[in-house]
């Protein structure tokens, strides 16, 4: 039987390309066949059968198998791709490269048939094989550019697409307290956006300001949702916490609790909203007072939108304190004054207004800003910012301080019971001269 040796010349690359890796992996060898003579094998097909062992002992075992046909060159030159041929025994992406040290073994039937003989012993692999298992930790496409575990002074792994610097991510500035994810000082301006399934769901605009729900933030903080729940903090049981809910098909959004419990503000109908215009409602844990910031802006209650009662500890419900006033002033309305009113009973053209309902007693608020103007508050209804349009159905609105008759009505009584003094005094006169009158 004739002798041939097989010297494996070099390995010389892992491809990792796309399409090789989805074989799952290739390994090119390169080798040079020769007789017993030392002479090559020129242009001759060679049967092989190339294993992938465990190790390089003589008890490593194997973890792939596969057979080959190769034809030779003029120099017994052959090239050959472990992992495309016919696989007898496992798969290339079962070896487990990082398992451990890998060895090749090589068999050779000279014929390029079956009859297969072990050439030499077996190879241990170089270690570029082992970079198929940086393909699970880093992947990266057509190329890039960046640093990533390295010592330089710009730790960062850039973002590229369609030939254009996109953004990084790593420590740019080299700042070993900084981890930074965004666009580069080179950028264009534009926005950084949080995807689901290629959908922005959160959105970092030029300026800073965040959306979540939203493409387009209008303030630092923007939360937008087609559901009812939008913003929601509280503990797992559900019995404390803060939430923010939106029922409204309206611009308004309102405090409110979903459950059972108690609200602070809660709003459930479309009709009404909660605003404030330039003030706020402030909890004030300094003087101890639920309050407005801006004095005499905002009301508590409205007509048919009444407390059924309010207690306090001095009794006080409006307050008259005279330390609080100035330009004190003899009241002068009085009885001239309530000759002049004209009380009416009427009904409400809308009773979804709330404003009460059946036959109600009271004044028209027009008539009295001509004899009572200081009884009458004229205000102008407000412009939805979003809509434009006016919140109420007129663009002013009248109202009359009912609770400051009481002082007119009082004031008129007094000025009756002078004129019913001195009708007394004169009836009592005319009784003492029809006495004297009678004597006579």
């Amino acid at each position: 039987m004739k002798k041939y040796t097989f010297y494996l010349l070099v390995v010389l690359f892992a491809c990792l390309t796309k399409d090789a890796w989805a074989q799952p992996g290739i390994i090119n060898y390169q080798g040079i066949a020769r007789n017993a003579s030392g002479q090559p094998l020129a242009n001759q097909a060679l049967g092989l059968r190339i294993s992938i062992m465990s190790d390089s002992s003589a008890a490593a075992t194997e973890l792939y198998k596969e057979t080959e046909t190769v034809t030779t060159n003029g120099y017994g030159l052959f090239n050959v791709l472990i992992g495309s041929g016919t696989p007898v025994v496992g798969s290339m992406g079962s070896v487990g490269w990082l398992s451990g040290s890998r060895a090749v073994k090589v068999e050779i039937d000279p014929a390029g048939g079956t009859a297969y003989t072990q050439i030499g012993g077996l190879a241990p692999l170089a270690s570029v094989p082992y970079a198929w298992g940086a393909n699970s930790v880093l992947s990266t496409s057509s190329g890039g550019q960046g640093l990533i575990g390295t010592g330089s002074s710009s730790l960062w792994w850039g973002f590229y697409e369609g030939g254009n610097y996109r953004g990084y991510l790593g420590s740019y500035s080299g700042k070993n307290e900084d981890v930074d994810f965004g666009t580069g000082a080179s950028n264009t301006v534009g926005n950084l956006n949080f995807t689901i399934q290629a959908v922005p769901k959160m959105t970092i605009d030029s300026i800073g300001r965040v959306g979540i729900g939203t493409l387009h933030p209008m303030t630092n903080l923007q939360v937008t949702s087609a559901a009812n729940d939008i913003i929601n903090i509280g503990n797992m049981n559900g019995w404390t916490g803060f939430g923010l809910a939106n029922t409204a098909t309206g611009p308004y959004n309102v405090i409110a609790n979903g459950g059972t419990y108690l609200s602070f503000l809660y709003y459930s109908a479309p009709t009404t909203s909660i605003s404030a215009t330039n003030s706020k409602m402030l909890m004030d844990g300094t003087t101890n007072t639920f309050r407005p910031t801006n004095d005499n802006v905002m009301s508590l209650g409205a007509n048919g939108s009444r407390w059924t009662a309010v207690w306090a500890a001095n009794g006080t419900i409006q307050t008259s304190d005279e330390r609080y006033k100035t330009n004190i002033q003899p009241l002068q309305a009085g009885l001239n004054m309530i000759m002049q009113l004209r009380p009416i009973s009427y009904n409400w053209k809308n009773e979804n207004l709330r404003l009460g309902t059946g036959v109600n007693y009271g004044f028209s608020a027009q008539e009295l800003n001509t004899t009572a103007p200081d009884l009458v508050i004229h205000s102008t209804t407000q412009v939805d910012k979003e809509t434009g349009k006016l919140t109420a159905e007129y663009a002013d609105a009248y109202g009359v301080k009912y609770a400051e008759f009481t002082p007119v009505l009082v004031k008129a009584i007094q000025e009756q019971q002078e004129m019913i003094k001195v009708l007394q005094q004169k009836v009592a006169d005319l009784e003492a001269q029809m006495k004297q009158n009678d004597k006579k």
